[in-house]
């Protein structure tokens, strides 16, 4: 009873904090800007160089280290966010600093190093901070580990990153053709900036740990069906808070590695993970040069 109590003494702003469905919305709503404006930015190839006169390498360039220190400093910045500051307040500055390297591109229309410096260093590891592994891992922790409830919130919100690919494409070339590629970065980097807020409801909360295997809710509607009487529900209702206490009760199982190094050594000893890493890399590759380069010829 002590748990029904508990919930009931939390505030609206506690509850919406630790809500998987708010955290869920926040999430697919970070992802789906986040990676909308970052795939974008091959639309903007001719009409950057046109102006400018720099080269598709310069453009490339600026390009290639996004991607790179996007994917470097992911392990980094979760480390940092699981660790030391915390998972809402890194989302939360990475899209600030996402936001200000959109306005550093507006401003680096004389200066291809300014350019080169926006788009690969300040977006690339801004996008690091508010991508995957720091909004799953925020949302991972307001649903029983390892269940399916995380499984498919994890797999309904990475679809907002890809679903973001596919809206801002005509969204950035309709702005392009409006009010020019300069000014297309400032809205980017409003709506970022103004998109930032919702990672005060992925901040870290205590996870929850993964449900026991005697725990079926299935079984005590079952077993309900079998009692008969008033003392039906109080039955049910009994066995649902039991369980439920010790359910919370459990303490949690830490599997993570002690430090960076071991963490690393660990992943890289592991054959599954490397195999992953070599897969994803090929696939981010294709991606990254089509989205860049493909624009400029259709």
């Amino acid at each position: 009873m002590s748990t029904i109590k508990s919930n009931e003494l939390l505030s609206l702003n506690q509850r919406l904090i630790r809500s998987p469905l708010v955290s869920c919305m926040a999430g697919c709503i970070i992802l789906w800007v986040s990676f909308g404006i970052r795939q974008t930015f091959g639309v903007f190839l001719i009409p950057i160089t046109e102006e400018t006169g720099w080269t598709r390498s310069t453009f490339s360039i600026a390009a290639a280290l996004l991607q790179l220190l996007w994917g470097f400093s992911q392990p980094f910045l979760v480390y940092l966010a699981e660790g030391k500051v915390g998972f809402g307040k890194t989302i939360f500055i990475g899209s600030i600093f996402y936001a200000v390297g959109c306005f550093m591109l507006y401003a680096s229309n004389q200066a291809s190093g300014l350019f080169i410096f926006a788009m690969g260093a300040v977006i690339g590891i801004s996008a690091g901070g508010n991508s995957f592994p720091n909004v799953l891992a925020s949302i991972g922790r307001r649903f029983p580990q390892n269940s399916k409830q995380q499984s498919m919130a994890f797999g309904i919100v990475s679809s907002f990153g890809s679903l973001g690919q596919c809206c801002f494409l005509p969204i950035a070339r309709a702005l392009l053709n409006s009010i020019g590629w300069r000014m297309s970065f400032i809205v980017f980097g409003i709506m970022m900036a103004a998109l930032a807020p919702l990672a005060y409801y992925l901040q870290t909360v205590p996870p929850i740990p993964a449900l026991p295997d005697n725990i079926k809710t299935k079984n005590l509607v079952k077993s309900s069906d079998s009692i008969s009487g008033e003392n039906a529900t109080e039955k049910v209702t009994e066995l649902e808070v039991t369980e439920q206490d010790e359910f919370e009760c459990r303490p949690l199982e830490d599997i993570s590695a002690p430090d960076i190094k071991t963490a690393l050594k660990e992943a890289f000893s592991s054959s599954t993970f490397v195999c992953i890493t070599l897969g994803f890399s090929v696939c981010g590759f294709h991606i990254a040069f089509l989205s860049t380069h493909l624009p400029a010829y259709i």
